[in-house]
């Protein structure tokens, strides 16, 4: 699948997962809230799990496609959670969680408003079938 680098919304910049990123992540999903809304992360969240993480969402043949939610641009945190697409069983389907600090403050809303105008202009929405939330009571 291919898909763009870096994707900008009104509010947000979806960008791909760097080095920085590994304390957010392990802080929010090493919270059970998150863990126990997500498939595939462990609770409590092992030493290490987020490096790895990131180190597989950047490999050439990784089989997802991974962004961060990054708000500088709203004067906002670095990361504030991630967002992927994935081929499960030869569909794509976009997957995310959003760290417990942004959970009911509206910026959610926001944001997937901005991104569906965003992907509507890449091949993102005629790849992806189905939308699987998580991690945002």
């Amino acid at each position: 699948m291919q898909f763009p680098e870096v994707l900008e919304t009104e509010r947000l910049t979806l960008r791909r997962p760097r080095a920085s990123d590994a304390g957010p992540i392990s802080l929010y999903a090493g919270d059970k809230r998150v863990a126990e809304m997500l498939e595939s992360v462990p609770h409590p969240y092992p030493p290490g799990a987020a490096e790895a993480f990131i180190a597989t969402c950047l490999k050439p043949d990784a089989v997802e496609h991974v962004w961060v939610m990054d708000a500088l641009k709203i004067d906002g945190p670095e990361f504030v959670g991630v967002i992927g697409v994935r081929r499960t069983d030869g569909v794509p389907r976009i997957g995310y969680w959003v760290g417990p600090p942004f959970w009911n403050t509206g910026q959610l809303q926001k944001f997937d408003a901005g991104y569906a105008a965003t992907v509507s202009k890449t091949s993102v929405n005629r790849r992806c079938s189905n939308i699987l939330p998580a991690a945002t009571p």
